[in-house]
């Protein structure tokens, strides 16, 4: 299960933080968090992951703790902490 909070005001919240359920990757769950901010599926995004880093990289990353990755996707600020948190920054 996948928990949210949002902080900010508007139908955009300017931070969002999402605890992800393991069993999805990193990779899976950046998406997901775009397409809620974005208020769309996951699969009508109209942006391919791969254009900005490679997915299976990230992943395998994230299996090891104390990691922090940071990456811009579109007007998205993406970090990744220890495979468990991603924030998104507008």
């Amino acid at each position: 299960m996948t928990q949210t909070t949002q902080r900010g005001t508007g139908a955009m919240a300017k931070n969002q933080t999402t605890v992800y359920d393991p069993e999805n990757p990193p990779s899976i769950t950046i998406i997901k968090t775009i397409a809620e901010q974005e208020g769309v599926d996951s699969t009508e995004l109209d942006l391919r992951l791969y254009d900005y880093l490679n997915p299976d990289a990230l992943d395998n990353v994230m299996e090891s703790n104390e990691v922090e990755v940071t990456v811009s996707i579109v007007e998205y600020d993406i970090q990744v902490v220890d495979s468990d948190i991603i924030c998104i920054l507008e």
